[in-house]
């Protein structure tokens, strides 16, 4: 990968720049990242895993519980070796050195809309006034949203680059929070058999990992755990209650609370209609995937996009603020083309002016509760017309 996006020269001026970052970091780690409540709860986890116990007890510490998949636990371990204080700061710090990878990495793979250091600074502070709450409060509490961010992002560049086997392990791997399985679809999509082998390889591996590790009885005991504590806490799917203080709702819940305006109470009927739904989109997308034969970046990343907005849309679990890390790449190509378009123009002043209008103090409380769903539904549009701008191209150039 070509990290060279600013200069390819290593300035005095880019050593102060470092240097500063660098002092930032650990500053920002004394003070917050050795108290990170969420990691605290994975480092627990890590704990119950090297000893063998169930994974999904509530955390002594924290008293919260993980809903990821089992091998998770495994992957938390050699965080366990040191002192919870030092773990949780370098997991601070390395969750800020993948955010200016990611930048760095996503600022050269659109070096042709972004051209010059000046479109390049102001992109930077368009998308962190976009995500700035979700990146900040995910690294603060040591959340590894960036991280199932980070192997995301990969496992699309990696794909147009055509390493299907690493792409597909990075794709695979960011399924310990369940709902990145998503790109199985994506996956499939892809029609290219080896990419669907090495994938779906991967996933069965992790899947297996527990059994290896815990054994055969145990592991059938972690899985049946997972679930158990799945169902006991509902996670977001019966809560359909509109709280006002809530940064986000999900679609599960507005399509509770109109359910529950019709007197229609029963839950599977809410999840029945939510699988529908989310099959007619899916069947929509392959169609329209299908029909394009453009292996470009940009188209690339804009089917990855698509998917990254399902994957947040779809979640009974998107009302928890840092999962909308995962809009980085979204936001990325909306801010990068609208150096060339005046819909992506209007699309990032949207999403700005909805950032402040439902921000803490926000004064219209009746459109802050489903603010970033309305987003997300109106990105996830804008991103189905740019892939039918490049059908209609491919079939023009045909003719």
């Amino acid at each position: 990968m070509n990290l060279k996006v600013f200069n390819k020269n290593f300035t005095t001026k880019s050593i102060f720049v470092c240097a500063g970052i660098l002092i930032l970091m650990v500053i920002l780690g004394l003070v917050y990242g050795t108290k990170s409540r969420d990691f605290k709860t994975f480092y627990d986890i890590g704990v119950f895993a090297r000893l063998k116990m169930n994974i999904y007890a509530a955390s002594p510490t924290t008293g919260f519980f993980v809903f990821y998949m089992p091998f998770f636990s495994i992957l938390m371990i050699p965080w366990t070796f040191f002192p919870e204080r030092y773990s949780s700061f370098v997991f601070f710090n390395l969750n800020f050195i993948i955010l200016i990878i990611l930048f760095i990495v996503l600022l050269g793979d659109f070096k042709k809309n972004i051209d010059s250091i000046e479109k390049k600074t102001i992109a930077i502070l368009i998308i962190l006034l976009m995500l700035f709450d979700f990146i900040w409060l995910g690294i603060r509490i040591g959340q590894v949203d960036l991280i199932v961010c980070c192997l995301i992002i990969l496992g699309i560049r990696l794909f147009y680059e055509e390493k299907f086997g690493i792409s597909a392990f990075c794709l695979a791997l960011s399924g310990f929070k369940v709902v990145p399985l998503i790109f199985l679809f994506f996956v499939l999509f892809s029609k290219k058999i080896k990419y669907m082998l090495f994938y779906l390889g991967f996933v069965i591996f992790f899947a297996l990992l527990p059994f290896v590790y815990f054994g055969i009885d145990e592991g059938f005991l972690q899985y049946k755990n997972l679930y158990t504590i799945s169902i006991s806490q509902k996670l977001e799917i019966n809560n359909f209650d509109l709280n006002w203080h809530n940064r986000n709702q999900s679609l599960w819940k507005l399509f509770g609370n109109f359910l529950r305006s019709l007197n229609i109470n029963n839950n599977e009927i809410l999840i029945i209609i939510m699988i529908i739904l989310m099959l007619i989109i899916l069947i929509y997308t392959y169609n329209l995937i299908n029909k394009i034969n453009d292996n470009e970046r940009e188209t690339i990343y804009l089917k990855g996009s698509v998917f990254i907005m399902l994957m947040l849309l779809f979640s009974p679990d998107t009302c928890r603020v840092h999962h909308l890390t995962n809009l980085l790449l979204p936001y990325f190509i909306i801010v990068s083309m609208s150096y060339k378009g005046k819909v992506e123009i209007v699309l990032v002043f949207f999403i700005i002016v909805a950032n402040i209008l439902t921000g803490k103090y926000a004064i219209f409380r009746s459109f802050y509760g489903y603010s970033y769903t309305i987003i997300m539904i109106t990105v996830l549009i804008y991103f189905y017309y740019k892939l039918n701008l490049i059908k209609r191209n491919n079939l023009l150039r045909m003719k």
